[in-house]
């Protein structure tokens, strides 16, 4: 993968493998046809009510997030929704954060 986040087309759990820390992840054909994308759904290690995200400073999303024109959800466990992360100017911010309470 380098040093840039690929996209690629899900076609059902028969084409996952396993990813970097053992998670699942899609196989297929990379996807690039970015202006057909409506909603991304994003991880992170912090985000705060503003749409700050906190990732894991590689700067993947940050790279690929300003290509797309799509609704950004941060998706995260209450533990890590913070007061304040901090941010550059280049970090894009989320539409929307979804606590999953469990």
């Amino acid at each position: 993968m380098g040093n840039e986040l690929e996209l690629r087309r899900y076609t059902g759990a028969h084409s996952l493998r396993t990813g970097a820390y053992g998670i699942p992840e899609p196989a297929g054909e990379t996807f690039q046809a970015y202006h057909e994308i409506d909603l991304i759904i994003i991880p992170g290690v912090a985000f705060d009510r503003a749409g700050r995200r906190l990732g894991r400073g590689k700067g993947y999303y940050d790279r690929i997030l300003p290509q797309l024109n799509a609704y950004k959800i941060g998706v995260c466990f209450p533990f890590q929704l913070v007061e304040e992360v901090p941010t550059e100017e280049f970090d894009a911010r989320m539409d929307e954060i979804i606590q999953y309470n469990f």
